[in-house]
């Protein structure tokens, strides 16, 4: 998914004083310009903090300065000090200029921004519409600034999974900045993404990814290379073919981003741990597990570092660090951390989010891969309940709730309810990812294996077939889902012709793929160990197959 990004207001509205004000100096400006948010940052809280500990020669004599200051601390990723700096802004403007100026706008405007980047989504709404209302108000129809407010405002929205409230905002928001600034100004790359990530929120990828491409270029052409705004541009592109599959195309652009953005940020900057769990969420896709774990654990250390406790980046990336330890069949392990995701959801978010929903499902799938089904079964329900309230029908999160319940219901012998659930898993993955998507396969197999064991056996052998062709989607033989495709086609086929020749082929397939991962590991560490033994059985039926074959 895009990340969202929020149009900052480093200064106030031009005709904000009748007096002459402290100015953003060239060498903030240029810092800015060039991406050194953390330079720019610095000298603008440098100026602010000497010009109010200065004589004033009026009351607002320091208010540029200080909005600035709170931009562009958000900018470098000091959260907590564009907090401070913006309150003190919006004491002076509220002190120092009168009831409905602008200036009053644009501080409430930077103070949510500081909220909404502390994760205080629910503090922030109010404040973005206060600043919409007064700038509404006091300036022309289509001006930059109201513009600019009613993104900030629809990605409040986003932020507590109002997505389609926020769509129409954001599409207000680059109407406006596409007819007074034309339609590549860097503005436009802003609300362009912006406007993707609401698509994206509701299950509508394919849609965002023309306007996602339109942003990369605006940025691309607008500013110097390297710059960190391209760094998030390229990563939200990657992100949009991630959700449709699209894997190594992703984490090429992944890798890109990331290298761009430890180039031009400070080491604990919070994009960099973004940067590093984007890549790592690939990397679990593509089935490279090992890699992908030390990625998300540096996610985990910066956003701890750099982020309030409570944050919801924070919950993410214990979020993703739990995926990637449960890849690894690590599912105890994983457990304090899914549970920790709960915990820090439910002191954040109201009661119906969808963010609540994901965390109880992916507590309750790690429960049922524990075996703890009577566990599973009432938080997955929980999980399913929100979802079906929040997320349009055919939403793909939908489609994995549904699933694992179906896991749940078949492996507490309940297999017609479940079977029920499998097919509209599969059938919600189909409409939202089309027939060919990777989880497609994961649905398909899922449901060939709840009838295999209703004796539906020629359906399921059709099924395992289609998951099978899916499969080679991935072109690692490696691939997790590519040796569980051959294994368990192999293993339909065998019940049927226990002498089957295509099955030995299978199983030599699946065999050669388990090799290859095991050998990927440096030396033949614990983990390797632990990897070859959990695909024991695929070498027995080998061997059983062989043996079959040869005495028939």
């Amino acid at each position: 998914m895009s990340m969202f990004l929020s149009l900052a207001f480093a200064a106030t509205v031009a005709l904000a004083s009748t007096t002459q004000r402290a100015p953003i100096t060239a060498d903030i400006v240029a810092a800015f310009e060039r991406g050194d948010y953390a330079g720019a940052s610095q000298a603008a809280s440098a100026a602010a903090e000497r010009c109010t500990a200065a004589p004033l020669p009026a009351p607002d004599h320091c208010l540029d300065l200080l909005n600035a200051a709170a931009t562009l601390a958000g900018r470098a990723g000091d959260n907590a000090a564009s907090e401070r700096h913006a309150r003190r802004a919006l004491a002076v403007a509220d002190a120092a200029t009168p009831a409905g100026h602008p200036d009053r706008a644009t501080a409430r405007n930077n103070l949510a921004l500081a909220l909404s980047n502390l994760g205080r989504s629910d503090e922030a709404e109010p404040l973005y519409r206060a600043a919409l209302a007064l700038y509404e108000a006091a300036l022309p129809p289509g001006h930059s600034l109201i513009a600019g407010a009613l993104s900030n405002l629809a990605g409040a929205l986003l932020d507590v999974g109002r997505d389609a409230e926020a769509e129409p905002l954001f599409r207000r928001a680059l109407a406006m900045t596409e007819a007074a600034a034309g339609p590549t100004h860097p503005t436009v790359a802003v609300i362009l993404n912006n406007l993707a990530a609401s698509l994206e929120a509701q299950g509508r990828t394919a849609e965002a990814e023309p306007l996602l491409r339109r942003s990369l270029t605006i940025r691309t052409v607008a500013l110097p290379s390297g710059h960190p705004e391209i760094a998030v541009a390229t990563a939200n592109l990657a992100g949009n073919l991630q959700a449709r599959g699209l894997n190594a195309e992703a984490a090429t652009l992944y890798r890109q981003a990331l290298a761009m953005q430890e180039a031009a940020l400070p080491a604990g900057h919070p994009a960099i741990a973004t940067g590093a769990a984007n890549l790592a969420a690939t990397l679990r896709a593509l089935g490279r597990f090992a890699e992908a774990e030390p990625l998300y654990r540096r996610a985990l250390d910066i956003r701890e570092r750099a982020l309030p406790s409570g944050h919801r980046d924070i919950a993410s990336a214990y979020e993703g660090l739990a995926a990637v330890l449960s890849d690894q069949h690590r599912i105890a392990e994983a457990e304090p951390f899914y549970r920790r995701v709960v915990a820090l959801r439910e002191a954040a978010l109201p009661p119906g989010h969808p963010d609540r929903a994901l965390a109880l499902a992916n507590l309750g799938a790690n429960l049922q891969a524990q075996g703890r089904l009577t566990d599973a079964e009432p938080l997955l329900r929980a999980a399913l309940a929100i979802q079906e309230k929040t997320f349009r029908p055919t939403h793909p999160a939908r489609a994995a709730t549904i699933g694992n319940l179906a896991v749940v219901l078949h492996g507490q012998g309940k297999s017609g309810e479940a079977e029920a659930l499998f097919r509209r898993a599969l059938a919600l993955r189909e409409a939202a990812l089309g027939e060919s998507h990777p989880l497609v396969a994961t649905s398909a197999a899922n449901l060939a294996g709840n009838l295999m064991g209703q004796g539906k056996r020629a359906e399921a052998i059709t099924l395992f077939r289609r998951a099978w062709r899916l499969s080679s989607v991935w072109p690692d033989a490696a691939h997790p889902d590519r040796i569980l495709a051959n294994w368990s086609l192999a293993e339909a086929l065998v019940r049927d012709q226990p002498a089957s020749p295509e099955a030995r082929t299978l199983l030599r397939a699946a065999g050669d793929g388990i090799r290859n991962r095991v050998s990927a590991h440096p030396g033949f560490d614990a983990a390797a160990s632990a990897e070859l033994r959990r695909y024991a059985p695929v070498f027995r039926a080998q061997v059983q197959s062989a043996w079959t074959l040869s005495t028939r």
